[in-house]
């Protein structure tokens, strides 16, 4: 459908804000950063939408100053934070250039495991590079498979059954982070924990929730436990240290 003069306006001003929110970091300005955050809370306040798409955040990542801080602001008040909902588009098998440049650009900002995987999880990074690029690049960095695992294991993951063998092996394809390959679950065949914490049946279609236990490095794929219907009951039951 053609845009009309109003929504090229609108479009435009969002360009220009994202524009100068960027010199501005790159600049090392941040009161110059913090006003024109106002500026946008007061915009969305109004009906505005802002997103940090991977060309922004290429940007921020280039950038000569870094403030690390700064940066999470900045990806708190316009990011895409983390949440169930199913993608609107999902990572391609192979990267392409603008993908490779951004997450190029994000291991070289050296964060650390939890911070690279705050930002990951929370921009559009998620809906553009597959989470198997990122670990393969922090495994090159010199992280070991343990802090990384470590790090993931803060993040529940929510997907759907598509296979279940014989041999007590789920398949399952997530539904909010992109995967090349589907997460494997060993064992838990029966082991499925419903929202009154009662064992579910598996069945190809159940929407699950579920950790990653374990990266195979050798099979390229990762594992999950703790399925469950709903994470909230998971959560509890370790609050009262019954898990």
């Amino acid at each position: 459908m053609k845009m009309t003069e109003e929504e090229k306006t609108e479009r435009d001003q969002k360009i220009q804000d994202l524009r100068c929110l960027t010199e501005a970091y790159a600049q090392g300005q941040e009161d110059k950063v913090a006003e024109i955050l106002r500026y946008m809370d007061d915009r969305k306040s109004k009906g505005a939408s802002y997103k940090l798409s991977i060309k922004v955040l290429s940007g921020l990542f280039n950038s000569p100053y870094y403030n690390s801080q700064l940066l999470f602001k900045i990806i708190n008040a316009i990011g895409s934070p983390y949440n169930y909902e199913k993608l609107r588009r999902y990572p391609q098998v192979n990267l392409g250039n603008k993908q490779a440049n951004c997450l190029n650009a994000l291991i070289g900002l050296n964060m650390s495991i939890d911070e690279t995987l705050f930002v990951f999880f929370n921009t559009l990074i998620r809906e553009e590079i597959a989470l198997d690029f990122l670990i393969k690049e922090l495994l090159n960095k010199g992280f070991s498979k343990a802090e990384i695992v470590k790090g993931l294991s803060k993040y529940w993951i929510c997907g759907e059954i598509k296979k279940i063998s014989d041999e007590q092996y789920i398949r399952i394809a997530p539904f909010n982070i992109g995967l090349i390959r589907l997460i494997g679950v060993t064992g838990s065949l029966y082991k499925i924990s419903g929202e009154d914490g009662k064992i579910v049946n598996p069945v190809e279609g159940l929407p699950v929730y579920f950790l990653i236990k374990d990266y195979k490095e050798e099979a390229d794929m990762f594992l999950g436990h703790y399925l469950c219907t709903d994470p909230t009951f998971i959560e509890n039951r370790w609050e009262q240290k019954q898990i």
